[in-house]
């Protein structure tokens, strides 16, 4: 027998990565899309899974939007 260690996602699933893990996580947490008949999320969980796979990039990103969001409008 083999003692894996894993990761548990939020939505349960167990992976082995933690990029994965994170991926099911924001999957998870992600609304459906707007139609009424698709019960498809805005985004796949492999669109998450590039996300987190390029995570350091991504929150460069985020960080800025949040700064000029937030700033106040003059």
């Amino acid at each position: 027998m083999q003692t894996v260690e894993c990761y548990r996602a939020d939505n349960g699933e167990l992976e082995k990565s933690l990029d994965r893990a994170k991926a099911h996580d924001l999957h998870w947490a992600l609304p459906k899309r707007d139609r009424q008949v698709s019960s498809e999320k805005v985004l796949d969980w492999f669109q998450c899974l590039r996300i987190m796979e390029n995570a350091d990039l991504v929150m460069q990103h985020l960080k800025e939007f949040i700064e000029l969001r937030d700033k106040p409008s003059s």
